[in-house]
């Protein structure tokens, strides 16, 4: 009688747990969505005052480059090394947009990777105290069996690496000839203008 009577205490305790845990994880993740999604806003619109500033840039070299090159050309001038000087110029211009938005990209990752631990520890907590309250007297191996997953589970998350602008979707060839972007792929020539 006092067995059953501190089972049944031990599954009324195991169920508020589980209620207290269920709740958390709804208000984290309610909460984790809202921040999630404001500063995924402000990383996008970061990004596209970078891109805007870089075409104005850009059309700014640009214009300067021609008024240059037709006083140049005018002249008699011999211009490739103008040309070139500038092609290095425009180079070195995109090469620094991309360095800011792949900052920003990897900031959003991080953000990502944070949130994914948590939600696996609040995960784990919940599987935790679930084994707990089926398997009884069974949890004492179960427990440590179960955190091992979780601790594999937030391993693996960690582990992650933020790999920028490597991979994405190539185009292929329907039976109609029209394309599609069905493919991943880990690198190498993607058609269309750079996402990164």
């Amino acid at each position: 009688l006092v067995l059953q009577s501190d089972q049944k205490l031990k599954d009324e305790e195991n169920k508020l747990e589980d209620e207290r845990l269920a709740k958390v994880k709804e208000v984290y993740g309610q909460i984790s969505q809202i921040a999630m999604d404001v500063m995924n806003n402000r990383f996008e619109l970061k990004m596209q005052e970078i891109n805007q500033d870089y075409e104005a840039d850009v059309s700014n070299e640009q214009a300067k480059f021609d008024r240059k090159l037709e006083i140049a050309e005018a002249a008699g001038q011999d211009t490739r090394g103008m040309q070139e000087a500038h092609d290095m110029h425009m180079r070195d211009l995109e090469a620094k947009k991309d360095v800011e938005i792949r900052k920003i990209k990897k900031k959003q990752f991080i953000m990502d990777k944070t949130n994914s631990i948590i939600m696996a520890v609040i995960n784990g907590a919940q599987a935790i105290t679930k084994v707990a309250g089926q398997t009884g007297i069974g949890a004492i191996a179960a427990a440590p069996l179960m955190s091992a997953l979780v601790g594999a589970q937030i391993a693996a998350i960690a582990a992650q690496k933020f790999v920028g602008a490597k991979g994405g979707l190539t185009p292929s060839s329907t039976s109609e000839g029209s394309l599609t972007k069905e493919k991943f792929t880990t690198g190498g020539m993607v058609q269309g203008k750079s996402h990164a």
